[in-house]
């Protein structure tokens, strides 16, 4: 596990949403929950095709 991995950087968007930063141990399901949306909405938005399979590090872009 790098640094990287583990330190979220969050920022406003504007009218996109919110991006952060997938960290080691994050899931989708618990991420939707924080953020208050839905798995397919995260999954659609970051442009992650299979919705079991993310990688700490990536970009997450959080709908409004």
């Amino acid at each position: 596990i790098t640094t990287q991995e583990l330190d979220v950087r969050a920022r406003r968007t504007g009218d996109a949403g919110r991006d952060d930063t997938i960290r080691w141990g994050d899931t989708l399901s618990e991420l939707a929950v924080r953020f208050g949306t839905s798995i397919a909405a995260l999954a659609r938005e970051s442009g992650i095709a299979d919705p079991d399979l993310i990688y700490a590090g990536a970009n997450l872009k959080v709908p409004r």
